[in-house]
């Protein structure tokens, strides 16, 4: 169900339709009031959150250089929730220890002065943080040409492993897992694929990058 948002006096205000995801949400923000990448939570009433309005652009409207910045969000995110740093992530059980952000529309991070913010966080779970990379990635797979896509993913993935604290492991099972829920999302919520040429030529570009990681 759809939740309903306005934006009063530099404050947002959400209104949530489902209590679960109200809870789910108002007590991430709780918990997470040290985290850097995030709106700051402000008050609540009933079934509304007040969070501190973040002024920017989402990842469809800035350029590459500053889309490479939310592989470091990501990567601090992470590390941020890792929650037995003693072990290593696989696709395994030791994979089930992160906390996911898992909507990763790229219209959920927002750019504002010299970092990204995450917002939306009804959908948080847990497992290998490769899940929330990949999808990200075939989003901007949607996005750029394919003639700049490799170097992307390239300094992405990069960013991402230099940044991390924990570490990840890649996995072909994960990244099949995540285009066969993006691509099953899109067709649920009758949405095309942004660039569907670009799209597909990414795409196999991004499995033969996992693949020559291996």
């Amino acid at each position: 169900m759809k939740n309903f948002i306005k934006i009063e006096n530099n404050i947002v205000k959400k209104t949530f339709t489902n209590e679960c995801d109200f809870l789910t949400e108002y007590h991430f923000y709780l918990e997470h009031k040290e985290f850097h990448f995030i709106p700051k939570l402000l008050g609540v009433e009933k079934s509304t959150i007040h969070l501190e309005h973040i002024k920017g652009q989402n990842m469809y409207a800035i350029g590459t250089q500053q889309q490479l910045l939310l592989a470091k969000t990501l990567a601090e995110f992470h590390s941020f929730n890792h929650f037995n740093k003693s072990l290593t992530l696989d696709t395994n059980a030791s994979s089930y220890l992160n906390l996911l952000h898992y909507d990763t529309n790229l219209k959920n991070y927002i750019y504002c002065g010299t970092k990204i913010y995450m917002i939306d966080f009804t959908d948080i779970t847990i497992g290998n943080p490769m899940y929330d990379v990949y999808s990200v990635m075939l989003f901007f797979c949607e996005t750029h040409h394919s003639d700049v896509f490799n170097d992307f993913l390239n300094s992405f993935l990069e960013v991402y492993m230099n940044t991390s604290k924990i570490c990840c492991v890649h996995s072909l099972d994960i990244l099949y897992h995540e285009i066969e829920r993006l691509e099953k999302r899109r067709e649920e919520k009758g949405k095309s694929i942004y660039n569907y040429k670009h799209y597909i030529k990414n795409k196999d570009t991004f499995k033969k990058k996992i693949e020559s990681l291996l």
